[in-house]
C-alpha cells in the first residue's frame, strides 16, 4: 500500500503507556477525528463501527458497521462518508478487508457468508463502483473477521463454529478449533489478520489471547497472560516492518506488539475526556497513520505516529 498523504495536524498529546515489560515508547498524535466533524454528529452517524480497511491505493477507507446493516466508504483524510453499501443485501457485517487480487472481502456475519466484490471506487454522484464477485456460505457460521493471506488464501474467523478457516479456491481446507501450548479450544474468534510476514494473527476473544499461526494454519506462538494484559482483543492490524496493532475494546486501547512479539505500549487516546478511546474494535495502518474505529464512541479517528 502507498503512503499517504494528510493535513490538518490538530496536535493533541495522547495518553500513552510503556508500562508494559520491555515496553518502548511509541509517539501517537491525534491528527484528525470524526468529534468535530460530521460524521459524529449529524445524520450520517455511525451506528456500531467494527471493521475497517484502506483500499489498496490507500484513496478510501471502508469500515462495517454492522449495526445499519453496510459498509461506509470514508475519505481516508478528512473522514468524510462518500459512499455506502450494502444496506438492501448485508446482515450485522463484522469485517472489511482486502485480499491480495485486490478483491474486496466482507464478513457477512448474520447471514452467514463470506462476500467478494470488485471495488473500484465511488462514482461523482456518490454511488459506489463496486461488482459482486462470489458468495461463500459453506461451512461458515457468524464469521467476524476476514483476510486474505499469499496466494489464494482466504482466512475467516468463523465466530459462530468457534473456528478459524482456510479456504482455497472456494472450499476450506483447513479448520483449527483449538491451539495454544495446551491446546485449548477456541472461544469467540473475532479476527483474523495476515501480516507481511506471511504469519497469521487470530484474536480468540473469548480466551483473552493472541495466536499466531503460519500461512497454512500451523500453530507457532500465543501471546497471553499479565505480559500483554488482554481483556477482550479485537481487530488486528500490522505495518511493513512488522509491528503489531491491537484493538482492546476491555481494556479501552490500542496495544502495540513489536514483530518480535515484545509490547511496546499502549494507546488509550487524547488526554481530554471526549476524546478518550471507549470500545474501540478496529485498527488500520499505513506508514505513520494509524485509523481506529471507536466503537463505543460510534467514530473514527486517525492518528499520526511521529
Amino acid at each position: 500500500m502507498s503512503r499517504i498523504s494528510l493535513s490538518v495536524f490538530l496536535g493533541l498529546s495522547l495518553m500513552i503507556s510503556t508500562d508494559c515489560i520491555g515496553a518502548e515508547p511509541l509517539n501517537f498524535d491525534i491528527k484528525n477525528g470524526v468529534a468535530p466533524i460530521s460524521l459524529n454528529r449529524s445524520g450520517k452517524t455511525f451506528s456500531s463501527p467494527s471493521g475497517i480497511s484502506t483500499t489498496p491505493d490507500g484513496a478510501y477507507l471502508l469500515i462495517a458497521d454492522p449495526g445499519s446493516n453496510q459498509i461506509r466508504v470514508l475519505d481516508t483524510g478528512k473522514l468524510k462518508q462518500l459512499s455506502q453499501f450494502g444496506k438492501q443485501n448485508l446482515s450485522g457485517p463484522e469485517d472489511v478487508a482486502f485480499a491480495d487480487n485486490g478483491d474486496l472481502l466482507v464478513a457477512d456475519t448474520r447471514n452467514n457468508r463470506i462476500m467478494t466484490y470488485r471495488f473500484e471506487g465511488v462514482y461523482r454522484d456518490g454511488d459506489p463502483n463496486i461488482k459482486h464477485l462470489s458468495t461463500l456460505s459453506e461451512g461458515i457460521s457468524g464469521p467476524k473477521g476476514v483476510d486474505g493471506g499469499p496466494g489464494d488464501r482466504l482466512y475467516v474467523a468463523n465466530s459462530g463454529g468457534n473456528s478459524i478457516l482456510l479456504i482455497r479456491e472456494g472450499e476450506i481446507v483447513k479448520q483449527v478449533t483449538s491451539a495454544g501450548p495446551s491446546n485449548i479450544p477456541l472461544s469467540e474468534p473475532f479476527d483474523v489478520h495476515s501480516d507481511s510476514r506471511n504469519r497469521v494473527l487470530v484474536s480468540d476473544t473469548g480466551n483473552g489471547r493472541i495466536l499466531v499461526f503460519d500461512q497454512d494454519l500451523n500453530f507457532t506462538r500465543e501471546l497471553s497472560g499479565r505480559q500483554f494484559g488482554f481483556k477482550q482483543p479485537g481487530r488486528i492490524a500490522s505495518d511493513d516492518n512488522g509491528l503489531i496493532l491491537i484493538a482492546d475494546e476491555g481494556d479501552n486501547m490500542i496495544k502495540i506488539v513489536g514483530p518480535e512479539f515484545k509490547p511496546r505500549g499502549r494507546i488509550a487516546g487524547s488526554s481530554t475526556l471526549a476524546s478518550r478511546l471507549r470500545g474501540p474494535q478496529g485498527v488500520e495502518t499505513i506508514g505513520r497513520y494509524m485509523w481506529v474505529t471507536d466503537t463505543g464512541n460510534r467514530r473514527v479517528i486517525l492518528y499520526k505516529r511521529e
